[in-house]
């Protein structure tokens, strides 16, 4: 019984495409983009977006159902939320005005919390903070 594709808990690997899944599609990608950037079929670009939704479930109440990011992004974009006064309803996404005030704030952190190295390319912390302005663009300028 050939097991490479069955999710594991703690696979590392799985782990990562999860997450970049779900990155991707808070980015506004599509499946199929999803399936192209990551090298997967469409329907385990699905699967893995429906492992990542699965771990959000339970463990924090206060997580937006709508946003499927990490931990990490999610505790930046609550302190852009705070920052700026804007209360991240659980089941809706921001409208316009909220999602400009959260990209604003985020824009903030960018340049003032060490988004850039000293050859203004960007750090770790800035590709994260730069990763949830490309999600929260779909919401600030829709098309």
């Amino acid at each position: 019984m050939n097991t490479q594709h069955t999710p594991r808990p703690g696979d590392p690997k799985r782990d990562e495409l999860r997450t970049l899944a779900a990155d991707l599609k808070d980015s506004g990608h599509t499946i199929s983009l999803i399936a192209r950037n990551l090298r997967l079929s469409p329907s385990t670009a699905r699967q893995l977006l429906a492992e990542a939704a699965q771990q959000h479930i339970t463990p924090d109440p206060h997580r937006p159902a709508w946003f499927t990011g990490s931990d990490e992004k999610l505790a930046v974009l609550r302190r852009a939320a705070d920052a700026r006064g804007v209360a991240l309803d659980p089941n809706n996404p921001p409208d316009e005005a909220q999602a400009q005030e959260l990209t604003d704030a985020l824009a903030d952190f960018l340049l003032t919390e060490g988004g850039f190295d000293g050859n203004w390319q960007t750090t770790p912390f800035g590709d994260l903070v730069e990763d949830l302005i490309d999600a929260l663009t779909r919401y600030a300028h829709p098309d």
